[in-house]
């Protein structure tokens, strides 16, 4: 059994390793700002987001050289369009960031990685050379939904800049019960795995495992559903780290009073941290992505 135990070890100190790696590596978890437009119509429409900087992430605006102008055909509609989000001038000073969606068939703008906030919304009709442009958003949660609703927004007007508005949708706690429960539910399956592997298989000390877990994961889930609201992706893993510490701390002393009480001692306080500490290690990551 222990040589078990130490060969699962290495085994999950060499993934934790190489994981970690790929989540500091920009794998990790990372805001979206998504816009849903209604009553759009069926006029060729294409959207982007402004931003008040000329860069977020890899996607910038373009720095006026001719070497760094996109290789489309010169008559494709992708140039015209490209063009014409380039030669927009807002009156805020906000940016194109040389991004942008074909809205008309999406009815939605979904900027997943890095996007822009505060942010405008700029639609272009490639018909009409009209523009509809949007107030100032900020992403007030770590995904954020804009829906705006385009009725009565005249977007025949040859050359002219119209403006709508968009509103942000709040998901609350219902949107945070499936990745909650999912969680939950991984986190559960893997430490079992890891229990039994260190040879508690008795009755109570699975339901133990389990009660332990489901608190302690409600918990943590409370904290994920603020960091959706005030946080971003490195603040969201450096808090996702100090609370599995605590985690680990409450599980194993919750586990060295049961297992040791109904045991008669038998059990030593080593063994039952050094699993805590394992399955919290093993159940971290899996969580991580799921945020």
């Amino acid at each position: 059994m222990k040589n078990k135990i130490t060969r699962f070890l290495i085994v999950l100190i060499q993934v934790i390793m190489f994981m970690s790696a790929a989540v500091f590596a920009d794998t990790g978890p990372k805001p979206t700002v998504t816009v849903e437009f209604i009553n759009m119509g069926n006029k060729i429409c294409y959207g982007t987001l402004l931003y008040e900087h000329e860069s977020t992430g890899p996607a910038s605006a373009w720095n006026g050289e001719e070497d760094d102008i996109p290789q489309y055909p010169e008559d494709s509609m992708d140039m015209k369009v490209w063009r014409a989000f380039t030669q927009y001038k807002d009156n805020d000073g906000f940016f194109y960031l040389q991004r942008h969606w074909l809205c008309s068939s999406t009815k939605t703008i979904d900027w997943n990685y890095y996007p822009p906030s505060p942010f405008k919304i700029l639609l272009y009709y490639p018909d009409t050379d009209t523009f509809a442009v949007s107030d100032i958003y900020e992403r007030n949660a770590f995904n954020s939904k804009f829906v705006a609703d385009m009725t009565d927004i005249d977007t025949d007007l040859p050359g002219q800049t119209v403006h709508f508005t968009a509103k942000e949708e709040y998901y609350g706690e219902i949107w945070e019960t499936g990745p909650m429960l999912l969680r939950i539910l991984i986190t559960i399956v893997i430490e079992i795995a890891a229990a039994l592997l260190f040879g508690f298989r008795k009755a109570y000390m699975l339901v133990t495992i389990i009660s332990a877990n489901i608190i302690t994961q409600t918990g943590m889930n409370i904290i994920l559903s603020l960091i959706r609201i005030r946080g971003n992706p490195l603040t969201a893993i450096f808090l996702i780290i100090i609370t599995e510490i605590i985690i680990f701390i409450t599980e194993a002393v919750i586990y060295n009073v049961v297992f040791r009480k109904k045991s008669g001692d038998k059990i030593s306080v080593m063994k039952t941290s050094a699993y805590a500490l394992t399955a919290n290690l093993a159940s971290f990551l899996p969580g991580l992505f799921i945020l």
